[in-house]
């Protein structure tokens, strides 16, 4: 049994460290690794080991130690996995987690303690747990260069609103009848429904008139609670955007009116086919995975602009040739 418990929290801890490293990298199987590592570290090794410290004490004591030892441990380590992967819910659990050790199990450990001199396994417990709390924090304190990241999602996405909203002023000179346009202004009214139901689920209560990435994204907001990874918004919004997108580019490169070259730019603005992934796998990813494989506002909301300012630039370009 206690083979058990130590393999146990070897392997979790090495796998956490090795996931705090990817994350750190932004590298594949980052997430994975930190939410497998920290769940069975918290729910597995963590009740095993103290459960057997606990019996093998010819004087059963302690009880309520190991008990907020474990209550403590797992909220704070539940809360920081919360954290580093931008989940719903971290900020509470962090706000409540990170003074736990201090106001509960501190007072807890002295006043179980003081009667006792023999306190070599309770010093054990609380080395493993100042050490493990400074350890997930210091991750966090690492992913600090997430935030420049996620901040030049967000200069991005202002640029393409600004840049969207210079060419549709180009078009507006034209004839509304014009196809290219009725059919640029439907797929970009259908791309500001998206943004405005993304705003909506991450809790702004902003209008489309309102937005304005600078001011409106942030790090505490940057989630979409999950809206991306859903089966509806990738088996059917998307996949309607995925459609509007092509008949659009389908569009501009079967007309006579356009030149050439605008005809190779369409081609690579509006590239919806599926790809062979680059790792010699032979699998197929699909152009949805490609631009929405994430649950992060910024990162989505900057890609629909991008979207959005590419089929005005093509539109703009379009009707000044004609």
């Amino acid at each position: 049994m206690k083979k058990t418990i130590f393999f146990l929290g070897i392997a979790s801890v090495n796998l956490m460290l090795i996931g705090a490293m990817l994350k750190a990298l932004h590298l594949f199987g980052a997430s994975i690794l930190l939410t497998f590592s920290i769940l069975l570290f918290c729910y597995v090794f963590l009740p095993l080991a103290l459960y057997s410290s606990y019996n093998s004490q010819d004087e059963k004591k302690y009880k309520w130690l190991y008990i907020v030892t474990f209550l403590v441990f797992s909220f704070d380590l539940t809360g920081a996995l919360f954290k580093i992967l931008h989940w719903p819910g971290a900020g509470i659990f962090m706000a409540i987690g990170v003074p736990l050790p201090f106001i509960i199990f501190l007072p807890v450990y002295l006043y179980q303690t003081h009667r006792y001199k023999d306190k070599s396994v309770l010093n054990s417990l609380g080395i493993m747990f100042g050490l493990t709390f400074l350890a997930i924090f210091s991750v966090l304190l690492a992913l600090n260069v997430s935030a420049s990241v996620l901040d030049s999602f967000v200069v991005n996405c202002a640029n393409n609103e600004n840049t969207a909203r210079f060419n549709q002023t180009i078009s507006n000179k034209y004839s509304e009848q014009d196809i290219v346009k009725k059919k640029a202004s439907e797929l970009c009214f259908y791309v500001d429904e998206l943004k405005r139901e993304i705003l909506i689920a991450s809790g702004n209560k902003i209008t489309l008139e309102e937005y304005n990435p600078i001011n409106t994204i942030n790090h505490s907001n940057s989630n979409l609670l999950n809206l991306s990874s859903s089966d509806e918004w990738k088996g059917s919004k998307i996949e309607a955007l995925k459609q509007m997108i092509e008949e659009y580019g389908e569009i501009i490169s079967k007309s006579d009116k356009v030149n050439q070259e605008l005809k190779q730019l369409t081609i690579s603005l509006f590239d919806v086919k599926n790809k062979v992934t680059s790792n010699n796998s032979g699998a197929v990813q699909k152009w949805e995975d490609r631009e929405f494989m994430g649950s992060n506002m910024i990162i989505i909301l900057d890609n629909l602009s991008r979207i959005e300012s590419n089929v005005r630039f093509v539109e703009a370009e379009y009707l000044s040739s004609l």
